[in-house]
């Protein structure tokens, strides 16, 4: 059985960074990852 559709994209940007942006509960805020790739 192959993979599940929903996990076989591949990634379209591989992007590193020296740091994650983390909240006050030190949680890593995915939005603020993703808004500059979706301003584009």
């Amino acid at each position: 059985m192959g993979a599940s559709p929903l996990f076989s994209q591949d990634p379209r940007v591989v992007q590193f960074v020296d740091a994650l942006p983390k909240s006050g509960a030190g949680k890593v805020m995915w939005r603020a990852l993703q808004e500059p790739e979706h301003a584009r």
